[in-house]
């Protein structure tokens, strides 16, 4: 049988990441490790949140 193991990674595609990446910092005090172009890193504990600029397409682990 094959296993599965999560990756320590969440990707979110938002349009609108500034104000995502605001939500995060503010409702949950999540801190940004790294923003550049159009992503943004929010450390979670050992987790990141990753957020992209750009359509919505769902979540990515």
């Amino acid at each position: 049988m094959a296993t599965f193991k999560f990756s320590p990674n969440l990707a979110l595609q938002t349009p609108t990441r500034d104000k995502a990446a605001e939500f995060y910092q503010k409702v949950f005090g999540l801190e940004t490790v790294r923003g550049e172009n159009d992503s943004t890193a929010l450390k979670a504990g050992d987790f990141m949140i990753w957020l992209d600029q750009g359509e919505f397409l769902g979540a990515s682990f």
